[in-house]
């Protein structure tokens, strides 16, 4: 009697857990960029000159912190 045939993982169930783990990284992915873009539209809309009147790249993406 084999127990290599009840332990193995059958390739249906591989190919399930890499589709679902490459579904999982697209919507990461999705929402990283929205995430992203969130940032830096509130980034912009704050006022981010300097002290010395220089537009600061940090400023601009991160305004909205306080």
């Amino acid at each position: 009697m084999s127990t290599n045939a009840s332990n193995s993982i059958s390739p249906k169930d591989k190919k399930w857990d890499v589709a679902r783990l490459i579904h999982a990284a697209e919507i990461f992915w999705v929402l990283a960029w929205l995430a992203l873009g969130v940032v830096v539209l509130l980034g912009t809309n704050q006022s981010f000159d300097t002290s010395h009147g220089e537009r600061n790249i940090w400023q601009i993406v991160f305004g909205f912190l306080p």
